[in-house]
């Protein structure tokens, strides 16, 4: 059924809590990737290790040019791997083949990641974007739309069964699966989700996402994309306070921004500028920026300095066709220590420079203001409770859709999708125990019951507990 790949690194180098107040500042190295960079640059990698330390005076962009490309090509050696390993997943055991799981090592921008994985998170091979423990949001959502399917999964384990279910039906909200990890778990990381007290809690949770499945939903309604540059994020030169533990600028706090964001109520997906060079983020003919499909209203830009050409030429498009943007950090070199600060001016000119939180609203992006609920793509909502999932008392939704107010009560998860002229054409709960139009009930049980209703040409409604009747106006669907 599938083909896992969890975690290829690169030679694995001290975690930051092995590390104290040691720095790295060594290299990786091996004749295959000497051959490999020399055929892609032209010149050898021993000189450019050199040059990575070492510069002409008055020639930074010697030390520039040096830094981005071997951070370039040390970031491909787990690419490869990747790909064949996906490659013949699918010949060997054909089209269909599950490819997972994910390469989210240590889960952040900071640290060792960077040395070990490559931070390739986005663009590793994958048919649903996966990602590994407490991975921000943001981060998840970007990798989510940045692979062809509407979900994505994340591993997860922690000591408390108690955490593991709150994240588990949080995360169903976004979209985001679960992978229980820790199953007969002997190192003492998590709670083994074998053990019968433990499955009394996630099987409900696991009900919730089968009920989620059959609806199917789109991915999240996002229409804030922030791009950061993956160059900027590598190399720290020539500012050596930026030069942290790790040897690249660990002091940009990218996530951190785009979690400030999240929580403010921005929704927002987070990618690297890779995807610009790769071309799986491009502009639409309506100017507004397109990744799988999932199209934008604006983009935060955060740190363009050594910008490759393309990125430049992708954030020059876009302000001329009117796309709404904000910058942070500026930009006086791109990826070969040429100048581009006057190609950058332009590019301010026609954007907010600067983060700010309180500056989104310029950009047209409205906040998330679904309390306990999240609308999707394809116009449908999510909504989730943890706490009435265990107990007696359900939890309550309401939403104006076109002018129509519905509202209901129910336990676990219910997802929703209706139009204007046929009403309720599609409906899932774990425990759905009434719903109402515009103060009219449209469905109703005696207590809290699972369903899944679909109108289509032959409208169909199953129901979890077939003892229970369903009220006549059930019609009114």
């Amino acid at each position: 059924d599938g083909v896992a790949l969890d975690e290829y690194t690169n030679l694995h180098i001290s975690p930051s809590w092995e590390l104290k107040n040691e720095k790295w500042r060594e290299r990786l190295y091996s004749l295959s990737m000497a051959s490999e960079f020399q055929a892609k640059n032209g010149h050898p990698l021993d000189k450019t290790l050199f040059n990575m330390r070492y510069a002409p005076s008055g020639h930074p962009e010697v030390r520039i040019q040096a830094i981005n490309q071997y951070m370039d090509i040390m970031r491909s050696g787990p690419m490869a791997i990747e790909n064949t390993v996906y490659q013949k997943a699918k010949e060997v055991f054909g089209k269909n083949t599950f490819a997972g799981v994910h390469d989210t090592h240590h889960n952040a921008l900071t640290g060792d990641e960077f040395w070990v994985t490559g931070l390739n998170w986005w663009s590793i091979p994958r048919e649903y974007g996966q990602t590994d423990e407490h991975t921000p949001t943001p981060t998840q959502m970007g990798i989510a739309m940045a692979n062809p399917m509407n979900a994505m999964y994340n591993m997860y384990y922690n000591k408390s069964i108690d955490n593991i279910v709150e994240k588990a039906l949080g995360d169903l909200r976004w979209g985001i699966r679960t992978h229980y990890h820790a199953v007969n778990d002997v190192q003492g990381w998590g709670v083994s989700v074998d053990k019968l007290d433990a499955l009394k809690k996630i099987n409900p949770v696991e009900n919730c996402a089968r009920m989620m499945n059959r609806f199917n939903p789109a991915l999240p309604e996002i229409k804030l994309l922030v791009i950061f540059g993956m160059e900027a994020l590598s190399n720290w030169f020539p500012d050596d306070s930026a030069r942290g533990p790790y040897d690249y600028n660990e002091k940009l706090g990218i996530e951190d921004k785009a979690f400030t964001l999240w929580k403010a109520g921005y929704l927002n997906a987070l990618v690297p500028s890779d995807l610009i060079v790769s071309k799986k983020l491009v502009i639409g003919e309506d100017g507004k920026p397109v990744m799988n499909g999932h199209k934008f209203d604006a983009i935060v830009y955060l740190y363009p300095q050594y910008s490759r050409d393309p990125v430049i030429k992708f954030l020059e498009t876009y302000v001329s066709k009117g796309g709404k943007l904000m910058v942070e950090g500026n930009a006086s070199y791109d990826f070969y220590g040429k100048d581009i600060s006057t190609r950058y001016e332009k590019i301010f000119r026609n954007a907010i420079h600067g983060f700010s939180v309180k500056g989104i609203s310029q950009l047209g992006v409205k906040q998330n203001i679904i309390e306990g609920g999240c609308k999707n793509e394809d116009g449908s909502y999510t909504f989730t409770d943890l706490e009435s999932l265990f107990r007696d008392k359900p939890a309550t939704f309401k939403i104006d859709i076109d002018g129509d107010k519905y509202e209901g009560n129910y336990k676990g998860i219910t997802l929703l999708k209706t139009n204007k002229k046929s009403g309720v054409t599609k409906l899932s709960s774990t425990g759905l125990q009434e719903l109402r139009k515009n103060g009219i009930p449209l469905l109703s049980f005696e207590k809290p019951t699972g369903l899944f209703f679909s109108k289509s040409k032959v409208s169909s409604i199953i129901i979890s507990d077939s003892t229970k009747t369903i009220k006549p106006w059930i019609n009114r669907l």
